[in-house]
């Protein structure tokens, strides 16, 4: 990052010279990641003796400036995608397991626009949709399930976890759009799997559909209310 020296021997860059708008789109820029799987980054963690890959979160180490106006926008901007044992679940798993969702800030947590989850079975699925719950700013959520040990059974854990799926739903109030899909060697080799997701996928989504109808109703409402036209 290119810099210059002030008067006073502090160094100065040209970058937070710029205006704040032209700061933002070259932040995107830098910080918008190219899909690694299908339209999502995958969240990984390296093992310790692996070489630190380079990131493009090293920008956020160069000065507090940077770090506070960017630090946001990697996670806003890309769709992330992260195995479920990854999410950070208390009381699932061991401490050497990667604590994807304790590992950044409540405010970088927030800023999750969009996000998939691998998961083996009905029971992940609904844990991972309660875990949703802690991300405020969620507004699409794909669950990608992947049998366990090649075992197609599991999927049919999926329809007997689809009340509690509901339920859990219901706790991620900004949720948009919900998508379920299978691993891609299962959604070629059997059509019965894809029906099967679609079918509760549709139940959901026209749930959450439900949700904000009964919600632009309500604020309707409220509107009518706050100026006497009821």
């Amino acid at each position: 990052m290119e810099s210059t020296t002030q008067d006073d021997g502090q160094a100065s860059c040209r970058l937070l010279a710029l205006p704040p708008e032209l700061r933002n789109n070259i932040f995107e820029l830098v910080l918008t990641v190219q899909p690694d799987s299908g339209d999502a980054v995958t969240i990984s963690h390296a093992s310790r003796l692996d070489p630190p890959a380079p990131s493009v979160l090293a920008i956020l180490q160069t000065c507090r400036q940077v770090r506070d106006e960017a630090q946001t926008v990697f996670y806003h901007a890309n769709h992330l995608r992260c195995y479920y044992h990854n999410l950070g679940l208390v009381g699932i798993g061991n401490m050497t397991q990667f604590n994807f969702l304790g590992s950044i800030s409540p405010t970088r947590r927030a800023a999750i626009r969009a996000m998939t989850v691998i998961v083996s079975d009905g029971v992940e699925a609904k844990r991972a949709v309660k875990v949703m719950q802690r991300l405020p700013g969620l507004r699409s959520l794909c669950l990608k399930v992947m049998c366990c040990n090649g075992d197609e059974r599991y999927y049919d854990t999926i329809l007997t976890e689809e009340t509690a799926l509901i339920e859990a739903l219901t706790g991620v109030e900004g949720l948009e759009e919900l998508r379920l899909d299978a691993w891609e060697r299962y959604r070629t080799s059997s059509k019965g799997i894809g029906l099967m997701l679609a079918g509760l996928e549709r139940r959901l989504q026209g749930l959450l559909q439900r949700r904000r109808l009964d919600g632009s109703r309500d604020d309707g409402k409220e509107n009518r209310a706050r100026f006497g036209t009821e």
